[in-house]
């Protein structure tokens, strides 16, 4: 069951949990309750997927729940008075203020995703779906997808006719495109935490090093302010190091996710299989996701039974980085093309969908194909 969530940090921590119909599922208050604990509590309920708040300025505790829990946060544009968070929860059920402050964030968070609920249950109901709601609510709040495109990603996979194969395709690169991009944005919340942790180690660090300081200044042989400040200095610089290869690799990952939301909005553009090589071991490990087109850095690089088992499957067109030799072309019975302008992140490649389009469809790719596998033919006798 997914939930909306209402958290009151401090001493006492409340919290409120509601379901999508804005019925009360429980609450409850606890004084020192850590955080791990409330997580806990609540992943007992259910999977929280809208966390709220009284307060204009979100407080860290909510914060980091909302982070543990892969929520979003809602919150009002100015802190909530108390008189307004009586009237809000009048007609609930609960059993002191903390409790009440938690109840009133979280019916605050219903009210603002109220319009976005009903617009995706009436979608749903237009398109026979409605016992996806919950799923499509879930998608649609966290990845900010539009309502077809979060369905989309729950609708399997089927034989379509050719006239639907487009509108399909479609489908496919969108819940191709979400997956990686759901796997980068995890990757980016633990590189934050590792972030964060290191930002303590060198908090930590200087702190040591001044303990060991006025430690060393009792020895009867202590260590010069030069050789204390070089310690210093080189764990300083170890630590910085780790520290700025983190924020690198984060800012990498950052454009990543913006390539790939910005791909995600263009029509014109279609994903690919990538492929450095076509060794068997990485053919094999692709093999789920291999189609009648793919992207390959260097065609040179290859396995008898990796072609043979591409050809099996049916692949038909290889878009090549390097384009093969006379001598490796003629093992090869793909159409190999030279590839144009694309962009490429991790194992998917970006293609222009019309220029695509007109390589599958020129005869020069299907009378290579033919003279290439009358090669391997002949070249087998």
């Amino acid at each position: 069951m997914k939930l909306i969530a209402g958290i009151d940090p401090g001493t006492s921590v409340g919290w409120a949990v509601l379901n999508l119909n804005g019925g009360l599922v429980a609450s409850g208050s606890e004084k020192g309750l850590d955080l791990d604990s409330l997580i806990s509590r609540l992943l007992k309920l259910g999977r929280v997927i809208v966390v709220g708040t009284d307060k204009l300025k979100i407080p860290s505790f909510v914060e980091s729940a909302s982070v543990k829990l892969g929520a979003r946060i809602f919150g009002p544009s100015e802190d909530v008075r108390v008189d307004d968070k009586r009237e809000m929860t009048s007609g609930f059920s609960f059993n002191n203020s903390h409790e009440m402050d938690a109840l009133a964030s979280a019916l605050l968070a219903f009210r603002k995703i109220r319009p976005l609920l009903s617009k995706i249950r009436s979608f749903l109901e237009k398109e026979n779906r409605l016992g996806a709601f919950e799923d499509v609510v879930e998608i649609v709040l966290k990845e900010e997808i539009s309502i077809r495109g979060a369905l989309s990603i729950l609708t399997p996979k089927k034989e379509v006719k050719a006239e639907e194969f487009v509108e399909e395709k479609r489908d496919e690169d969108i819940a191709r495109i979400y997956s990686v991009l759901s796997r980068a944005r995890r990757d980016n919340l633990v590189l934050l935490e590792k972030n964060k942790l290191l930002e303590k180690k060198l908090f930590f660090v200087d702190k040591e090093l001044n303990n060991l300081r006025a430690h060393a200044s009792t020895l009867v042989k202590p260590k010069t302010h030069a050789q204390i400040a070089g310690i210093k200095q080189s764990q300083i610089m170890s630590l910085s190091q780790r520290f700025d290869n983190a924020v690198r690799l984060n800012e990498k990952l950052r454009s990543q996710i913006a390539l790939l939301e910005n791909v995600l909005l263009r029509k014109n553009v279609v994903s690919v299989l990538r492929l450095e090589r076509l060794g068997w071991d990485e053919v094999w490990n692709n093999r789920d996701f291999l189609d009648s087109v793919i992207f390959v850095d260097d065609c040179n690089q290859m396995s008898e039974k990796a072609v043979k088992f591409l050809h099996e499957k049916n692949v038909q067109v290889v878009i090549c980085s390097k384009m093969p030799s006379k001598s490796a072309k003629e093992h090869l019975p793909f159409a190999c093309v030279p590839a144009l302008k694309s962009e490429i992140v991790n194992r998917v490649a970006f293609v222009d969908r019309a220029w695509l389009d007109k390589v599958r469809s020129e005869r020069v790719v299907l009378a290579q194909l033919v003279e290439e596998y009358q090669k391997q033919r002949l070249s087998g006798k």
